[in-house]
This record gives structure tokens, sequence and C-alpha cells, in this order.
């Protein structure tokens, strides 16, 4: 290449670029599921349990939360509270969409994930160990620390 022929090559590569970038569709970012402020409360051996999670995907296409487990726990679900015909009632979820650079907030009175069939007790002070998983993220672990009562209350407030 000779100095004349530079500005040209640098004149083409400027065009190319620019024009690659002139689309008004950005390119989808794959889901990315990440869980915070994972937490749970005191609950006694066999007995059911509750858990929260905050869900937070980072990428732009939405994913699904398929299934959650928790160590020492026979089963866990995914539940939501909902109002039928006056009436408060909890229901099982199967799967739940997250949608795309979205956050999901499971907490008292709505979304929680249902613990059931404990087989030790759950104790203020230590973590729960729980595992999601995501359609597309895979799976997620959170080590959920279980609160006393009062720290629930506090919380509340």
């Amino acid at each position: 290449m000779n100095a004349r022929s530079a500005p040209y090559l640098l004149f083409g590569l400027l065009c190319l670029f620019g024009l690659s970038n002139c689309s008004d569709e950005k390119t989808p970012v794959p889901a990315k599921v990440s869980v915070t402020d994972s937490w749970t409360k005191e609950a006694d051996e066999g007995a059911r349990g509750v858990a929260y999670v905050t869900l937070v995907n980072e990428g732009t296409e939405p994913d699904r939360l398929l299934s959650v487990a928790a160590q020492g726990i026979q089963m866990a679900e995914v539940h939501n509270h909902i109002k039928d015909e006056g009436v408060m009632r909890m229901i099982s979820v199967p799967s739940l969409e997250v949608p795309g650079s979205g956050t999901l907030t499971f907490q008292p009175g709505g979304l929680h994930i249902m613990l059931m069939g404990l087989e030790r007790p759950i104790v203020a002070g230590e973590t729960l160990h729980m595992t999601l998983k995501f359609e597309k993220t895979g799976i997620v672990t959170t080590d959920a620390r279980v609160l006393t009562m009062d720290e629930v209350l506090e919380r509340a407030n």
C-alpha cells in the first residue's frame, strides 16, 4: 500500500463500520438470570417453610424458571397468591417468565417458594442452599439467609 491509497482505505473502513452500526435493531443479548436477596424464615422439621428471592435477568431475551429444589426439603414449588371471588388463594405456578432486562421479586403476599417436607428445622442464622433451574440460563444456586421472625417483621416495615 502506498501513501496515496491509505486515506481511501481508511475512508472505506469507516464507511463499512458506520453502515454496520446504522441498524435500528439491537442484537438480542441471551438471557442470564442471577438470584439476589434470597431469604427464608425459621421453620420446624416436618413443617412447611417459605423462601423469597429476587431474579435479575441481565439479558434482553426473556427466560423461564422451570423448577426449584432446596437442600433438606422434600419438595419446593413456586406459588403465588391470587384473589379469587374476593378470597385470597395460593396457587402453584408450574413455570414463570423472567422478562428480558427485568427483575422479578418474590415477596410475602405474592410470589414465593413453598418448601414442603422439611427434613430438619430451618434455623435462624444459617443458610438454606437452593437450586433454581431456568430454560435458557440453566442452573443457578443461591444460599438463602434464614431470618428470625423479628427480622422478617423488620423487612415488612
